[in-house]
């Protein structure tokens, strides 16, 4: 009877299938479940590809005419990355726009209008109208703002530098000829117009070619 056994187990062994063996269901499941989440992520990422060539469309259609680089697409680009920031995210809209996150995060602040405060040395109203009836005098009408700060030099007058006085007359709008000089009009070219027959005559002079 042992003998039969022997044999028996022998030949129930040669029954077994042969190859690697089945996995578990749950480690199957949990290869699934992996592949479902990469497919997940690579379509998110296909989605946000179009979306950001939809977005490069409309800016490259919205800048029309504007120079590349102008103040006016550079607001374009920062209004696209204020709206799809949040999903595309900021630094991933700066590579594909082609602007820095600087930039980004500088346009984005409020500017500040600052007034300048005067300086101490600053000429006072009295000292600039003396500035300005020195310039004003015949003498000076036809000289230049350096040739009137040297010659007051050479007389030994010092009311203020070169650019205080270019100063001066651009705050008073007199950077400008300020000879009194005869300005011609814009000569108008005459145009002959015949509204019925035998108004208008003219006349044309052809030269005949000689013959070879």
């Amino acid at each position: 009877m042992a003998r039969d056994a022997r044999a028996w187990g022998a030949c129930g062994s040669c029954t077994q299938k042969r190859g690697p063996k089945a996995r578990p269901s749950d480690e199957r499941d949990r290869e699934i479940a992996e592949l479902k989440r990469h497919n997940a992520r690579l379509e998110t990422r296909l989605e946000n590809a179009e979306l950001i060539i939809d977005i490069q469309k409309s800016l490259v259609a919205a800048r029309g005419g504007a120079a590349a680089g102008s103040t006016a697409e550079g607001e374009e680009v920062v209004r696209a990355i204020d709206q799809h920031g949040a999903r595309l995210g900021v630094m991933a809209l700066c590579l594909a726009l082609v602007m820095a996150r600087a930039t980004y995060y500088r346009r984005r602040q409020p500017k500040k209008h600052t007034c300048r405060a005067a300086s101490q040395r600053a000429l006072s109203s009295t000292e600039r109208d003396a500035v300005l009836q020195t310039l004003h005098e015949p003498r000076f009408a036809d000289l230049a703002p350096a040739e009137v700060h040297a010659t007051l030099l050479d007389e030994g007058t010092y009311l203020c530098s070169e650019r205080t006085i270019c100063r001066v007359l651009d705050a008073n709008q007199e950077v400008r000829e300020r000879r009194d000089q005869l300005r011609h009009p814009e000569y108008v070219k005459p145009e002959l117009l015949a509204t019925a027959p035998n108004q208008l005559w003219s006349w044309d002079i052809s030269v005949p070619q000689k013959a070879a």
